[in-house]
């Protein structure tokens, strides 16, 4: 099930040029996932800089699929840059 993932600002423009394509086997529903277990695969899904520790480390627990180290790495960046810098948003556009 694939995700697009960007970075954007609180007007919906985004923050850095690059987006993520995301591949999950299944969502990760279980209750051991604090966020993620919410994501939506057909609508958008947003997270903000106050949800980003939980988000960082519901993110580490799961492992990419195939080639997809460097996507992964990239959400990561945004996640961190997010929790940084106030009125960003990590946004995962569902299929």
């Amino acid at each position: 099930m694939p995700w697009t993932v960007w970075l954007q600002d609180e007007r919906g423009e985004p923050v850095i040029s690059q987006y993520a394509v995301i591949l999950f086997a299944t969502v990760p529903d279980s209750k051991e996932f604090r966020l993620l277990r919410y994501l939506d695969p057909y609508g958008d899904t947003y997270f903000n800089r106050f949800q980003m520790d939980d988000f960082l480390a519901d993110w580490d627990k799961l492992n990419p699929l195939g080639d997809q180290r460097q996507q992964w790495n990239l959400v990561r960046d945004m996640a961190a840059r997010c929790h940084d810098e106030p009125h960003n948003y990590v946004r995962f556009i569902g299929d």
